[in-house]
């Protein structure tokens, strides 16, 4: 089993909307990403969404978000996840977030 951060970055996860959109504007595939609790492929049938936006930029300023994030994870893995690895997977999507 790779590790939660392998898990995020081996397929593009992580999809967003810009404010005031109803269609998300990068909506990543489902097929071939893996879910990032447990690194196996998800489904449409074993699937939620996981919503993650930043309100704080860089100097410590709060600010009305122009995107809101999303990764997919399996949904059975989201109901028996802890609260400190949803947490984590959480604060890994927001890092590759900063990072590109």
């Amino acid at each position: 089993m790779m590790a939660l951060s392998e898990n995020l970055k081996a397929a593009p996860t992580i999809g967003y909307f810009e404010h005031g959109d109803d269609k998300p504007k990068v909506n990543p595939a489902i097929d071939g990403t893996l879910c990032p609790y447990c690194g196996d492929g998800l489904t449409r049938a074993n699937l939620r969404t996981v919503s993650v936006m930043a309100i704080t930029n860089a100097l410590g300023i709060t600010t009305t978000p122009q995107r809101c994030y999303f990764y997919r994870v399996h949904r059975t893995c989201a109901e028996t996840a802890s609260p400190a690895l949803a947490q984590k997977a959480d604060e890994i999507a927001m890092g590759i977030l900063q990072t590109n």
